[in-house]
C-alpha cells in the first residue's frame, strides 16, 4: 500500500472512529455500572450465606480470598495460621529495652 492512498483510508477513517468513540462510551459506561452492582448483588447474597454459617466457617473463606489475593500479586505465603497470627503481633514487651551496663537516672 502506497503512502497516498493510506493517508486516504485514515483521512476517511477517521469520521467513523469518532461516531464509535461518541456512541460507544456511554455504552460502555453503562455496561461497567451494571457489572458492578452485579457483584456487589453477588457479594451481598454470598455475605447473607455466611452470618447463617458458623466462625470458624467465615474465617477459612476470608484465609480462602487473602490467599487468592495474595498469589495473584505474586506474595510469599506463610505456611500456617500461627505465622500468619504472628506477622500482625506487636512486641514482646511495650518497654524499649536497654543495653547491659546502661544506666538509668533515678530522681
Amino acid at each position: 500500500m502506497d503512502p497516498a492512498s493510506f493517508a486516504i483510508l485514515v483521512h476517511n477513517m477517521v469520521p467513523v472512529l469518532i461516531v464509535l468513540a461518541v456512541f460507544g462510551s456511554p455504552l460502555g459506561i453503562v455496561w461497567v455500572l451494571k457489572s458492578h452492582r452485579l457483584r456487589m448483588r453477588e457479594l451481598d447474597i454470598e455475605e447473607k450465606g455466611m452470618l447463617s454459617r458458623s466462625a470458624e466457617a467465615r474465617l477459612a473463606a476470608v484465609e480462602q480470598r487473602l490467599r487468592a489475593i495474595e498469589g495473584a500479586l505474586g506474595v510469599a505465603q506463610p505456611k500456617s495460621l500461627e505465622q500468619r497470627a504472628a506477622l500482625i503481633e506487636g512486641p514482646a514487651s511495650s518497654a524499649p529495652a536497654l543495653p547491659e551496663g546502661a544506666r538509668v537516672k533515678q530522681r
